[in-house]
């Protein structure tokens, strides 16, 4: 009876590469949403991000980096971590260790597995590779993870025209997320957008800034899947598109001619990442337009059929 609950519940198995390999029963794959993930930057210029795993202690820093159905896990030694970057903050090597418990944070614990799966459960395997091993740690977290991590965001954006009218309707950001090597991946997450120009008011409004301020214009939320329609095939570019809201830069002319266009991914799992398009051109460029403008306060002819 014993021989079958053990070969009923585990079957544990090592496979000796320079890593070591634990297969478990059934687990969950959801982390807690309250995870932070950690960009931890080392002596030798290398980045690695992923989450605090729970087994950090004073002689080391464990990182987890998790897949649906596997967890490498790596621990460093302190001495090798010059600094750390978490939930928005940069901390040295030696505050992050002082306050290691604060970031601290598991994989869920086995439970049963649904009874369509009972006959053939799912596995999750567990990879710990050590800090001599760099070569074996990189070759393992490329292959167990689901796709390749994020390390950073390229965007570029300019205005266009999406309907039957004349006047530009919003900007049309393009986001691109690359790996350590460069090179395009897929992401799933949240992008978040906002787009900030001059105003030109009055100068009593502003003393002391010639009439000039700097005011937020419009403020987009996108989330994106990695199969999302806009992004493409495999490793594409994501394009979204963020029409203009209260203030369109066509007909509010007030509104200076170039923006600057913030940008913040949120990948799960993965981190949070920024960019920034700096002199974005919201109001295109017309010589002949800026002649009528200066005559009638408008950009349009009367004939033009205009979104207002």
């Amino acid at each position: 009876m014993k021989t079958k609950m053990k070969t009923k519940n585990a079957m544990i198995r090592t496979f000796r590469v320079g890593l070591v390999l634990v297969a478990m029963p059934w687990a969950a794959t959801a982390l807690s949403e309250a995870a932070e993930t950690v960009t931890v930057t080392l002596k030798s210029g290398r980045t690695l991000t992923a989450h605090v795993d729970a087994r950090s202690d004073e002689a080391r820093l464990w990182l987890r980096f998790d897949a649906p159905s596997t967890a490498l896990y790596r621990p460093i030694a302190w001495d090798r971590v010059v600094r750390a970057t978490i939930a928005g903050r940069e901390l040295s090597s030696e505050d992050m260790r002082r306050s290691i418990d604060t970031w601290k944070s598991t994989r869920p614990s086995p439970i049963t597995p649904p009874a369509k799966s009972a006959a053939s459960p799912a596995k999750t395997s567990d990879v710990i590779a050590h800090d001599q091993d760099d070569s074996h740690a990189q070759r393992a977290a490329q292959a167990l993870s689901s796709r390749p991590s994020v390390v950073a965001i390229e965007v570029d954006a300019a205005v266009a025209n999406w309907d039957a009218d004349v006047e530009v309707d919003g900007i049309v950001l393009r986001l691109t997320a690359r790996d350590a090597h460069g090179n395009q991946v897929q992401v799933a997450g949240v992008v978040d957008a906002k787009l900030h120009a001059e105003r030109f008011v009055r100068a009593s409004d502003v003393p002391g800034r010639n009439g000039r301020t700097v005011q937020l214009l419009g403020h987009w939320r996108r989330s994106i899947q990695a199969d999302h329609e806009n992004a493409g095939s495999i490793g594409g570019d994501i394009v979204l598109r963020l029409p203009f809201e209260a203030v369109h830069p066509e007909f509010q002319l007030d509104v200076a001619a170039f923006g600057l266009l913030q940008v913040q991914l949120t990948a799960p799992g993965q981190g949070v990442f920024h960019a920034t398009v700096r002199d974005v051109r919201i109001r295109p460029f017309s010589m002949v337009r800026d002649d009528i403008q200066h005559a009638t306060q408008r950009r349009f002819l009367p004939g033009e059929r205009t979104g207002l």
